[in-house]
């Protein structure tokens, strides 16, 4: 049973303009070390980021969660699986993800024309 869905939508240039002012504010303010590794080693970070950034925020959806939830940016993180991503739920969020009941979530990121897009599904039993 499908208990939520999020989409978010982000532009890179957005994210290259955040970077270019304020890159150790917002990366810190958003992701944790491991994802900050990730995507900054790479030749496209701003990209890499900016899928990211349109997972937390879909995330955030499916959980029908505002960001007065609680809920950190960080207590929601996006890995790399095998070349998949995968989302990680700790804190204000796993709690919300258990109360909803959410036994499997869903992660999808894709990139093109300058835009970012993650789609989340959050399963039940």
């Amino acid at each position: 049973m499908i208990l939520g869905v999020g989409i978010d939508l982000v532009d890179i240039s957005r994210i290259e303009a955040i970077m270019a002012k304020h890159p150790e504010r917002f990366l810190s303010r958003v992701f944790t070390p491991e994802e900050i590794e990730h995507c900054t080693k790479r030749h496209d970070a701003a990209t890499c980021l900016a899928g990211r950034f349109a997972a937390k925020e879909a995330t955030f959806k499916a959980l029908a969660a505002g960001r007065h939830s609680g809920i950190g940016f960080k207590d929601i993180r996006v890995n790399v699986l095998r070349g998949i991503p995968v989302l990680e739920l700790i804190g204000s969020a796993r709690s919300r993800a258990t109360d909803l009941g959410a036994a499997r979530m869903l992660l999808s990121i894709s990139h093109d024309k300058g835009c970012a897009v993650a789609v989340v599904i959050l399963e039940g039993q």
